[in-house]
């Protein structure tokens, strides 16, 4: 064999010796050619960025061209026939050396650029790519020699390599560059090392069939040539395979439709009576991305439509790949229980609709910066909008269109318009002059050292009416009081809490916030109004199986003596009030990961947007597809 490969060096050694001469003069050319402002070192980053994309890639089809070609034609016959040894394993030795060569350049361009990717900065498509370079030479090599050799003509054969080397690879970028930007639907981790396996296994045993066609070992009939054909297309075939499953996994996918940018500004959730929570947080706005189609629906999968959506993939070969539309917006529940939704799908108008799920929505004046406008519900809902100059309100309905009203500079005081409204709908308290007296209808608490008392305070409303949480400031830092109907102040914790801030609502009441004084740790008033101490992240996220972080773990719901948990949006976990350590998990259905909202809470249960549709799972963990 060592004879072998010495003799097929020699053959080739003209051509690659001029080939890598021109390698390592580009080097000089660069440096003699690049602009004044440009550095040496990226002259010849840029030099041999062209050699990686283009230099070394056609060195492989003319290297393997020219050796296939050769090996199949009488003169390579001639030479090699005193030798006794197999046809197979002088192709291999022939194709052995193309693939030496071919790393001897790699390995010098690396060199030059210091063992690194020539650009600083790669885009995920240029990862995917780097990742991709190796297996694809060879891959470019081995066809590029196999088919020469089976169609005795190096330019055939490099044109149906490059051609299969496309046919593979495009599907295969573009599936990997799709499930990094968008989401993850098949395993493409197994798939990849699959194609890998077909493509080189593939064209090897290709080419012993062949090799045993030309010794006449085996005869050249229409099995043997279609065995052939299908060794060298399954890698093809695979790549498209994998395509059309992602499109059929892609057509399947539910979204919630979420605001692109959160602001807690624009929280509605202490603008409604408690009567109105189930109403409102009875129903989810949801998207099909690949078709574009957004709907309202409820739990029990009754559903109107708000966009049909539409066909957006490209003509031809493009149409192969998801083309996917998301849509951003949010919604919320008016006084008389009508729905109000802001709604933007991508590139196209963006829509203002008012309605309900039983008789539909109607389409009102467009909003033309829907990006950065927020729905306020409250008695009188409205828009509020962030400018370059400030914030922004303006009343709904639109008659005749907005009118917009600066509220407050850019840097603040939104809070204090918002607080406002809040008060002038009935759902706030005050501080009198003295700024530790809070006041409600009559009703008075005295909150030593609080804070904010320039502001009204919001209430949320518990099982014994409207109560209110106050942070002051302490001796020792800071602590957070709860001021209850009956004209009681309490501490509740001795951390800064403050509603709308650093606190969320459930949809049956309760109000949590996240403390990470120590560890993690959830500090809790329940819709009863029972205030817990801090109960562990780290224990809720271990039976997820879950790093100690307060990451990806959520409150759902506090009642009964129970707290329920979205842990990682894989898990439902319930834990007992007084033994939180008394643990029950429920599994999801598999969701879309790292997406905001995929589980979202309402009264009797969850809605789970998953990767099938859409799912709704009660308190006892009984689910149920809906949509």
């Amino acid at each position: 064999m060592k004879n072998l490969l010495k003799l097929q060096f020699r053959k080739s050694l003209l051509t690659f010796s001029v080939i890598a001469a021109a390698l390592l003069l580009s080097v000089p050319l660069a440096l003699l050619i690049k602009p004044a402002a440009m550095k040496s070192a990226e002259a010849v980053n840029l030099a041999m960025l062209y050699w990686a994309l283009a230099g070394i890639p056609l060195t492989a089809l003319i290297l393997a061209g020219i050796a296939g070609s050769e090996a199949a034609g009488g003169q390579a016959a001639l030479t090699e026939q005193p030798l006794p040894v197999a046809q197979y394993a002088l192709l291999l030795s022939s194709l052995a050396v193309v693939l030496a060569q071919l790393a001897a350049l790699v390995l010098a361009a690396w060199a030059m650029v210091g063992f690194a990717p020539p650009l600083e900065h790669l885009s995920g498509l240029q990862k995917h790519l780097y990742r991709f370079y190796v297996f694809a030479l060879v891959y470019l090599s081995l066809y590029g020699f196999t088919l020469s050799y089976a169609f005795r003509n190096g330019i055939a054969g490099a044109a149906l390599s490059v051609t299969a080397v496309i046919a593979t690879g495009i599907p295969l970028l573009s599936m990997s560059v799709f499930q990094d930007m968008a989401f993850e639907l098949i395993p493409l981790r197994l798939l990849k090392p699959a194609i890998v396996v077909l493509a080189l296994g593939g064209g090897a045993l290709a080419l012993k069939l062949l090799s045993e066609i030309g010794d006449r070992k085996a005869a050249r009939t229409a099995r043997a040539m279609v065995s052939v054909f299908l060794l060298l297309a399954a890698p093809m075939l695979l790549s498209f395979a994998s395509l059309g499953w992602l499109n059929i996994a892609a057509r399947r996918v539910v979204l919630p439709v979420r605001h692109m940018f959160s602001g807690y500004y624009a929280s509605e959730v202490y603008l409604y009576a408690a009567r109105d929570r189930a109403e409102a947080f009875g129903q989810l706005l949801v998207q099909k991305p690949f078709y574009g189609e957004a709907a309202l629906i409820d739990s029990g999968g009754k559903r109107t439509v708000i966009d049909p959506g539409g066909e957006t993939r490209g003509p031809a070969f493009t149409y192969l790949f998801p083309s996917l539309t998301f849509a951003s917006g949010e919604m919320l529940t008016g006084a008389g229980g009508e729905k109000w939704i802001l709604y933007w799908p991508g590139a196209a108008p963006h829509k203002l609709l008012r309605g309900n799920l039983k008789d539909g929505f109607t389409s009102l004046s467009p909003v033309n910066r829907p990006w950065t406008a927020h729905l306020l519900g409250g008695k009188e809902p409205g828009l509020i909008d962030r400018r370059d100059d400030g914030y922004y309100y303006a009343p709904l309905p639109p008659r005749g269109g907005y009118k917009w009203t600066r509220i407050a500079p850019v840097n603040g005081g939104y809070l204090k318009f918002l607080y406002e409204k809040i008060n002038r709908d009935g759902g706030a308290a005050v501080f009198r002059k003295d700024g530790k007296t809070l006041e409600y209808r009559g009703r008075r608490w005295t909150v030593p050292g609080a804070l904010h008392n320039g502001l009204p305070v919001p209430g949320v409303a518990l099982a014994d009416g409207l109560n209110f949480i106050v942070p002051a400031r302490t001796a020792d830092g800071y602590a957070t009081y709860l001021c209850r109907p009956g004209g009681k102040t309490e501490l509740m914790w001795p951390e800064y809490f403050r509603p709308a801030l650093n606190m969320s609502l459930t949809p049956d009441g309760a109000v949590w916030g996240v403390s990470r004084a120590t560890v993690p740790a959830f500090h809790i008033l329940t819709s009863e109004g029972r205030a817990l101490p801090g109960v562990p992240v780290g224990r809720i996220a271990g039976s997820a199986g879950m790093k100690a972080s307060d990451e990806g773990v959520f409150l759902l719901r506090a009642a009964g003596g129970y707290l329920w948990f979205n842990a990682g949006d894989r898990y439902l976990v319930r834990a007992a009030v007084d033994d939180p350590a008394n643990l029950k998990t429920w599994k999801f259905p598999k969701v879309v990961n790292n997406r905001v909202g995929v589980v979202t809470a309402a009264i009797d249960g969850i809605f789970i947007t998953a990767v099938d549709g859409v799912h709704f799972m009660d308190w006892s963990g009984n689910a149920k597809k809906i949509y």
